[in-house]
């Protein structure tokens, strides 16, 4: 069959030159392209140097999408023409050992979505609240004496949070030594200061550890591993419950995926959603109102979590407002592929092997999209249901088209999974530093504004937002009123 090429336009560097602006300036170079070209357009980036282990046909084009429309596109276009396990492998590198659901395409993987979706229910996931809020004080409690002498990094302070979270969630209550164990591989896998033959070394560690824990499962009692609430303990029941149950090997290959990716997505994210609230008092004081409201004095619980309403649209409009990526998503081209915004508007012709990126950082920018997109305001996702009562009662409201125009979590078939597992944990551990906060100032350590750095793939703080606590000063004279600024959608 022929077809005619015809790629979105694209800066005329050669690979080289768009490499290294790239690597050295990535939101800048996406916005550069985003006011040169618009809402599409294509950058020759090659394959990141991952074309070890890998045999699959690429092209080395990356096409970036920045519109609803695109978005609704690539998310409902059919699995035969755009595979995204092959685009991961492009992106991420492949290890041999690894056949997760990240990898996996076509029937393969749907129905090992269909099974994964049943461990990430919202009604399962909340029951984890309490032991994620006990996880969160594990490390808070150390705060105040480790924060008021020298400044800390909050995000490696929350991902020392987010691993411990992931660990229980995963494997349950584990022994202190292995979980201290898991704790450090882990964040090695996370630090881009190892090289990727050191990082590989890592996984296989892990991956070896991993089938320790599945094969000691494997000789538990059948009334008690079915008694346990863990991801691995399902995951085994699935082998005689479930049609598409798993093997060992697959059990393996997914844990080793949800541990990676657990814990430093998350971390990362709730990172910059502080770094929104700590700079916006108006929305810092409606979500300690709220927590006031729903939580009161006593510790939160899975009853409370999806009643706070106001935190959940604040950490959603975080997300918005700090990507932590330039790409999510990636999807790679099998056949030719026709893609427009809509009918009338201009069409372009992708070969295979040419990959398509959800760009959320110019989605969630884009100014035809988002009005005022500079501006950080949680009341684009939540409306107050009580006006004039003095205990307010908010509401998320969640249109239709939300999913194709915000997209930290992606889209379509390979929406992320673990989307709610990330909302809880953030909504947890958030509630527990404010909790912290009743007794301390956190103060960040930088008056010249957040700068964004790279730590390995992602987007992050540079120097990780380093903060201190110091104690609060008792004062008696009346607060400070903090007024509500304008709506912005």
């Amino acid at each position: 069959m022929k077809y005619k090429i015809d790629f979105p336009p694209g800066p005329e560097l050669t690979r080289e030159e768009q490499w290294a602006w790239w690597a050295s300036d990535e939101l800048g170079f996406l916005d550069h392209c985003f006011q040169a070209y618009g809402d599409i357009f294509t950058l020759n980036l090659g394959d990141f140097s991952n074309n070890a282990n890998r045999s699959i046909a690429f092209n080395g084009k990356w096409v970036f999408l920045a519109h609803p429309e695109y978005m609704k596109f690539i998310f409902r276009h059919s699995g035969d023409k755009l595979h995204g396990g092959e685009a991961n492998v492009v992106l991420f590198g492949n290890i041999a050992r690894n056949r997760g659901i990240m990898r996996l395409d076509g029937k393969a993987h749907n129905d090992r979505r269909q099974l994964l979706l049943k461990v990430f229910k919202k009604s399962n996931l909340n029951l984890n609240a309490e032991a994620m809020r006990d996880c969160a004080n594990e490390v808070l409690n150390l705060w105040p004496k480790a924060a008021s002498t020298k400044p800390l990094s909050m995000i490696n302070e929350l991902q020392k949070v987010t691993i411990r979270v992931i660990i229980h969630t995963i494997f349950g209550i584990t022994e202190k030594a292995w979980k201290e164990w898991l704790c450090k591989k882990l964040m090695m896998v996370e630090n881009g200061s190892y090289t990727r033959e050191q990082i590989r070394g890592v996984e296989k560690e892990l991956s070896e550890n991993i089938e320790v824990q599945i094969n000691e499962l494997e000789m538990m009692d059948r009334e008690e591993l079915f008694s346990r609430s863990d991801i691995l303990a399902f995951l085994m029941r699935s082998r005689v419950e479930e049609k598409h149950g798993l093997n060992k090997e697959n059990i393996r290959d997914e844990l080793l995926s949800l541990l990676k990716a657990g814990f430093g997505t998350t971390a990362h994210a709730m990172t910059w959603v502080m770094e929104c609230l700590l700079s916006n008092p108006f929305a810092l004081k409606e979500i300690s109102e709220e927590i006031e409201t729903v939580v009161g004095d006593g510790p939160l619980t899975k009853n409370h979590v999806d009643k706070l309403d106001y935190l959940e649209a604040a950490i959603m409009e975080g997300m918005r407002f700090r990507s932590i990526s330039g790409i999510l998503g990636p999807r790679l081209v099998k056949s030719p592929l026709c893609i427009a915004r809509g009918s009338g508007s201009t069409k372009f012709v992708l070969p295979p092997g040419t990959m398509i990126v959800n760009c959320a950082h110019l989605l969630h920018k884009n100014p035809e999209v988002h009005k005022i997109p500079e501006k950080y305001d949680p009341l684009r996702f939540v409306t107050l249901q009580n006006p004039g009562e003095a205990k307010k009662k908010w509401k998320l409201t969640l249109d239709s088209d939300l999913k194709n125009r915000w997209t930290p979590f992606g889209g379509g078939r390979r929406r992320c999974l673990g989307e709610n597992f990330a909302i809880l944990e953030m909504k947890v551990v958030i509630w527990a530093m404010l909790e912290h906060l009743k007794q301390h100032q956190l103060e960040i350590s930088t008056s010249k504004g957040v700068k964004v750095d790279k730590q390995a793939f992602f987007l992050v703080p540079k120097n990780g937002l380093q903060f201190q606590l110091k104690k609060k000063r008792v004062r008696k004279s009346k607060k400070t009123e903090v007024n509500s600024p304008d709506s912005s959608e």
